[in-house]
């Protein structure tokens, strides 16, 4: 996206409309229209209207003009077509720029663009409203506010690396909620507060009221800060779209949902050294399918800004009026770095779990009940099942176990990150695949212990 944002050539056409804002769609297309201006029309890459060089169709309604900027890689290009075909009548010929041709006719505006050829090359449209406020066709992302929320506790070695990750993929404000820190984590959250990128709330109690907690940070997002997105996170997350942005995934969905999920993808523990974990843990490991393993298939919620949320245990779901989950796409990956060091392993889990005990014995998450009794029997036996070495990690990598991801190591230093490839693809749809699975088996369990509990009830009437 940032390539294609360089190459935007300038916004080519001015088309005069009459008729309020309202969603168009079309086959393989996605439209996404703000209740006020601008309108834009965008995908993982701004937008495409062409496959394999056929002409793409697309329904357009706007209350003021809209403008249409071609975008394309700085390689030699030629010639497509791309027809937009308008709900009304009244439309003025474009001014063309960066076109090779264009022709108006039987309510069609046909234009001949320049393309090379593949996927990669873009139309993106936004519009001017009645009283002429107009935008960068990129800009109406900074319409739709993101807002995450975290619950911190004693993660120095990663919070600040969150925080600039998130920020920079289109965070726009963070809300923290500081549980009892003790070693440098609180000055880091205070120093981004005064800055002006976050709010703090410290609980001070020893019990983690993890659900409690983020409900209400949920709530402050969309009463206080003015979200349209909320983002419910771990430290140790780092949640990164398969493709395009966050701005284009929450863009994609459609209006009678509310919430999208990612699914968790694991790096594993490596030896220690004086490099920062994220260049240190480039090893991801395939999700494991039982639910006490610290790398488990999980998934996670995002969600539209509500007042009224509340978000479950873990932050695995949320309910709340018009929140309804797109169950079955999962477009965003949720980098995971759980096991960070031998000393992290050691303080991290027998913490947590304490904390989740004093909150209800039934709010121990499995693979923290199971790691931290682990811990107690035997925590150098643990250290050594966990840690991949390098014999672990050439046997991970044959048999298709582990494999290699630099994403986020190279992002953070600033170097180019290619889309996706096919194998890619393949890879992230079976790790979904994987976790739809234990979701299902999951639900399935809750809904025959609730059918257990209502039959038990019924039987102990009976009895009296």
């Amino acid at each position: 996206m940032r390539s294609i944002k360089k190459s935007v050539a300038s916004t080519i056409a001015g088309l005069t409309a009459s008729a309020l804002f309202a969603s168009a769609t079309c086959a393989a297309v996605t439209v996404t229209v703000n209740d006020e201006a601008p309108l834009t029309v965008q995908s993982s890459e701004g937008f495409s209207y062409l496959i394999a060089g056929d002409a793409g169709f697309l329904n357009v309604m706007t209350d003021g003009f809209l403008f249409c900027a071609n975008v394309y890689p700085d390689v030699p290009p030629n010639s497509n077509q791309v027809v937009l075909v308008p709900q009304h009548g009244d439309w003025a010929l474009p001014t063309a720029i960066d076109l090779l041709t264009f022709s108006y006719g039987s309510a069609k505006l046909q234009i001949n663009r320049n393309t090379t050829g593949s996927l990669d090359s873009s139309l993106v449209c936004h519009a001017v409203g009645a009283q002429g406020e107009t935008t960068t066709p990129f800009e109406v992302e900074a319409r739709v506010k993101i807002v995450m929320t975290i619950t911190v506790r004693n993660e120095p070695d990663i919070i600040e690396t969150n925080f600039g990750y998130h920020l920079g993929a289109g965070v726009d404000f963070i809300i923290a909620t500081d549980h009892r820190s003790d070693d440098g984590t609180t000055e880091i959250l205070a120093r981004y507060e005064r800055d002006g990128l976050l709010h703090l709330t410290r609980e001070t109690g020893e019990a983690f009221l993890q659900h409690k907690w983020v409900t209400r940070m949920a709530r402050l997002a969309a009463e206080r800060f003015g979200a349209d997105w909320v983002i419910n996170a771990d430290a140790d997350e780092f949640w990164w779209p398969h493709n395009g942005t966050l701005h284009d995934v929450f863009a994609a969905l459609p209006p009678g949902y509310g919430a999208v999920r990612g699914t968790w993808r694991h790096f594993v523990l490596r030896p220690d050294t004086d490099e920062a974990f994220y260049e240190r843990m480039i090893v991801r490991r395939a999700p494991a399918h039982d639910p006490a393993d610290p790398y488990c298939a999980n998934a996670k919620v995002a969600h539209r800004a509500s007042a009224g949320v509340t978000v479950a245990r873990g932050n695995h779901d949320v309910e709340g009026e018009g929140l309804v989950l797109l169950r079955d796409w999962v477009p965003l990956e949720i980098l995971h770095f759980p096991i960070r060091g031998h000393r992290h392993l050691l303080d991290k889990y027998s913490l947590t779990r304490a904390g989740h005990r004093l909150a209800g014995t039934d709010l121990v998450p499995k693979h923290v009940a199971k790691l931290a009794q682990s811990l107690v029997e035997g925590p150098e036996d643990l250290y050594r099942e966990l840690l991949v070495d390098d014999a672990a990690l050439e046997r991970g990598l044959a048999n298709g176990l582990l494999s290699m991801d630099t994403r986020l190591r190279d992002t953070l230093s600033g170097e180019a990150v290619p889309s996706a490839s096919p194998a890619d693809d393949v890879a992230f749809a079976e790790e979904i695949d994987v976790m739809l699975a234990m979701d299902s088996a999951v639900r399935l369990e809750e809904r025959v212990d609730a059918f257990e509990n209502r039959l038990a009830a019924v039987e102990s009437k009976g009895g009296r």
